[in-house]
């Protein structure tokens, strides 16, 4: 009786031990997760901090790169498929970007790939309409928050802070 208790004491002591000397696999965490990286990822998000960062990665006040993604929103589902929309109440225009999605770079970024359709908020008529794909490098990545960001070939990049959408 003493040798299972002590079997299976040095079993937690193990466990333990492997769970707090585990790296970080996100800059800003968390440390561990029971949930998969594509099932965190999986979920509809809110923007609710925009930074744009110049090519020095000095923070700039670029009030469009910003002010457009105040009311934005990110969706991606179990399928693969994502919606990005991208507008301001103040803006005529909006940017809704659809298609498919993975996670690549030992699920540290997240590859998006599809159609962005830049439209008129009042009448929804299309404006302009390009292919585009975009890695996003994810910082943060927990149950109910995302931290990811994207490098122009300027060396400029976006940094946005996501929460669960509320319904």
């Amino acid at each position: 009786m003493r040798y299972s208790i002590g079997i299976k004491l040095s079993i937690f002591i193990v466990v333990i031990g492997a769970i707090c000397s585990c790296n970080k696999k996100y800059e800003e965490g968390p440390r561990f997760s029971l949930r998969s990286e594509k099932h965190r990822v999986v979920n509809q998000w809110e923007v609710i901090q925009a930074f744009y960062f110049d090519s020095m990665g000095d923070p700039t006040p670029d009030d469009c790169t910003v002010e457009a993604w105040h009311y934005g929103t990110l969706e991606f589902t179990e399928d693969f498929t994502y919606t990005i929309i991208r507008y301001s109440p103040d803006s005529l225009v909006k940017v809704v970007e659809t298609g498919t999605w993975y996670l690549f770079n030992k699920k540290r970024q997240i590859r998006t790939t599809g159609t962005e359709t830049e439209s008129l908020v009042e009448t929804g008529e299309t404006i302009d309409e390009w292919n585009t794909a975009t890695a996003w490098l994810i910082t943060k990545l927990t149950e109910d928050e995302m931290w990811i960001w994207y490098l122009y070939e300027s060396g400029a990049h976006e940094e946005l802070w996501l929460r669960t959408l509320q319904p």
